[in-house]
């Protein structure tokens, strides 16, 4: 896939959520990178992360995107190019209509992950496309979080059987994984990026987190409520 000058990972956690990595350490990583990664900070139902990201990415010539992934009524939803946080709770139809306001891009996350809040079969029958009222502007066809590839196969059947633009994320909550799922696109920028977004002319590829990485996570996580005694975050 050389022939696709850029590359994106569109599905990235950081401590302001369930994230196990501060924004400036994914930034320090993010520059030393040889090539350059385009980044979307998602962490659930706040932007304020990804507008840290953004400040400090700028000071080193990076484009981050701000993303939200957002706990809809009926499973999560990558919101990307947002400028304000929008509130969880609300239906998916709702979520996606508030992404379009602020001009961007709604993409379904994880659709068949059975571990967290995920749309599963009601993506086919409520995209727009289907007659539904869910107007996704794409799916997330590579997850590089998820335990099964199956996952992932029925995801991208599903973009395919919608014609909805497919994309990846590695679902990083550490800034090790950073880039282990790539959204490909024609160009170089976070422009070029959203466009090729909204024409679904992006490939999505990557390589899953492994067992270790997956350990790593739940050890991680398991640390992480003890401490903050809260309940484990999918």
């Amino acid at each position: 896939m050389s022939y696709f000058a850029g590359a994106a990972d569109l599905h990235v956690h950081t401590s302001w959520s369930d994230g196990h990595s501060s924004v400036a350490e994914i930034v320090d990583l993010l520059a030393a990178m040889p090539r350059r990664l385009i980044v979307a900070i998602t962490d659930h139902d706040t932007i304020e992360g990804a507008r840290e990201a953004r400040e400090l990415g700028q000071r080193h010539g990076l484009e981050i995107i701000i993303g939200e992934e957002i706990s809809t009524a009926e499973g999560h939803l990558l919101g990307l190019f947002l400028e304000r946080r929008i509130a969880p709770g609300a239906s998916m139809a709702a979520s996606i209509r508030a992404v379009h306001a602020q001009g961007g891009v709604a993409v379904v996350a994880h659709p068949y992950d059975w571990l967290t809040d995920s749309a599963g079969e009601l993506v086919r029958t409520r995209a727009v496309v289907a007659g539904g009222d869910w107007a996704l502007d794409g799916v997330e066809t590579f997850n590089a979080a998820l335990p099964l590839a199956g996952m992932n196969r029925r995801a991208a059947a599903l973009a395919r059987a919608l014609a909805l633009c497919p994309v990846a994320g590695s679902d990083a909550h550490h800034a090790a994984m950073i880039g282990r799922g790539c959204t490909r696109f024609h160009g170089s920028t976070a422009r070029q990026l959203k466009q090729a977004l909204l024409r679904g002319t992006t490939v999505a590829d990557g390589r899953p987190w492994g067992w270790r990485g997956t350990a790593q996570y739940l050890a991680n996580s398991a640390r992480r409520a003890v401490w903050r005694r809260e309940p484990l975050a999918s």
